[in-house]
């Protein structure tokens, strides 16, 4: 039986073991399919996914936030976190959701975007040339706008969109870097900034959680598209210019540089969101 409230949901994370918490595939025929992260899973066995997680622990777009956020201090390849961080992260994550009962505000999401989000993005967009980033002003708007939300201004959704289409069209390095066409819709580029702009404009105005949670034009996205991207983006610029000006490139390397600091992004991220959660 799925846990029934905030409380319940911190015990069940509490008693936990390791193999409960680690990763897990199911498969289809030869091909594996991730299962949904331990910090869901503890919940019961009946969860199949974030969409399944009961609304009274915690508003949908926080469930798909944590299934990719917990996990990423338990992929093989980030060595580099010390035993059982991930589960300590968990505890602080359910610790909050249980102290406020799992009520969390739309103010969570502006808080988060303000001073995680938007600080990750400007922080790369800084760094020196060669970097697809640099030198726009777009992330900074974006940050100072979740800021004035956060402050309590009401802010129409056409002011929003503008922002937001800068900001996407930037976190795409201006359409230099980015599929020309989506994997799972045939919209081109273009057209996807365009619908997420929108999409999260009318979320964002309306302060509405639950079209917050299905903004994102990939429906299985664990996180809302902007922070997505900004989280492939670090990975990519860390790297980039030493790729550039390697004479003799060993792709693979750099594949497991960017993993590596996709992973550092992500734990950014969920150290982030927990200390939102706490100033709640």
């Amino acid at each position: 039986m799925l846990a029934n409230t905030a409380a319940e949901a911190f015990e069940r994370f509490e008693r936990a073991s390791e193999d409960d918490l680690a990763r897990k595939y199911l498969y289809e025929g030869n091909t594996p399919r991730l299962r949904p992260s331990g910090i869901l899973r503890v919940l019961g066995h009946e969860l199949n996914g974030p969409s399944d997680c009961p609304p009274q622990i915690m508003p949908l777009w926080l469930a798909k936030a944590a299934d990719t956020l917990f996990d990423a201090r338990l992929i093989e390849a980030a060595p580099f976190f010390p035993d059982g961080s991930a589960k300590t992260w968990g505890l602080r994550f359910y610790g909050e959701l249980k102290r406020l009962d799992g009520k969390v505000p739309f103010s969570v999401i502006h808080d988060w975007h303000a001073n995680t989000v938007g600080p990750l993005v400007v922080e790369f967009s800084r760094l020196p040339d060669p970097n697809p980033w640099r030198g726009e002003d777009s992330p900074e708007a974006l940050e100072k706008m979740h800021a004035a939300a956060l402050a309590g201004r009401q802010i129409a959704a056409k002011e929003w969109q503008a922002v937001l289409l800068n900001a996407f069209r930037h976190i795409h390095a201006g359409g230099r870097i980015g599929p020309a066409v989506t994997v799972a819709k045939r919209y081109t580029l273009d057209e996807t900034i365009a619908m997420s702009a929108d999409a999260y404009a009318n979320a964002y105005s309306k302060s509405n959680a639950e079209m917050l949670a299905h903004a994102h034009w990939n429906s299985d996205a664990g996180l809302d598209a902007y922070t997505g991207c900004a989280v492939n983006a670090y990975g990519i610029v860390q790297s980039h210019a030493k790729l550039l000006a390697d004479p003799n490139p060993n792709h693979d390397h750099y594949q497991n540089l960017g993993v590596k600091h996709r992973i550092i992004a992500l734990a950014r991220l969920a150290d982030g969101l927990v200390e939102c959660l706490a100033r709640v």
